[in-house]
């Protein structure tokens, strides 16, 4: 795999196509020894690859004594993973539109001049003629 330019056009950082590189060309490295790689801090690496772990790119193995090894899944099979996990962002956010539109609805109900829905009426108040 020598041209990894296609991830950018999915939105993906340097940072993040140089770490997917790292692993995919090194076979697998902990975020110590990529850092040391990419000249990079150790704590940074670890927030990218977490993201790439989430989108599917990037697989992790935890050892001892607290270490964790990441691996680069093939790029057939990351942008199957990826393609995966924009499907679930994208029914997450038409979801919550759904749940935006029945709060809105709810809010313009009890906003609206008049009644609101699903409110009883008042029972009337007969008064009793008063007596001089």
């Amino acid at each position: 795999m020598s041209d990894y330019s296609s991830l950018a056009e999915l939105g993906f950082s340097k940072l993040a196509i140089a770490c997917y590189q790292d692993l995919y060309e090194s076979g697998g490295s902990d975020a110590d020894q990529m850092a040391r790689r990419l000249g990079k801090s150790r704590t940074s690496l670890y927030r990218i690859l977490k993201q790439l772990e989430i989108k599917g790119f990037v697989e992790s193995i935890k050892t001892e004594p607290y270490v964790t090894y990441f691996y680069a899944e093939f790029l057939e099979k990351a942008l199957e993973n990826y393609s995966k996990y924009l499907g679930l962002v994208f029914r997450d956010l038409l979801d919550r539109q759904q749940q935006d539109k029945t709060l809105f609805d709810r809010i313009t109900q009890l906003t609206s001049p008049g009644k609101p829905k699903g409110v009883p009426d008042r029972p009337a108040v007969v008064r009793k003629a008063e007596t001089c």
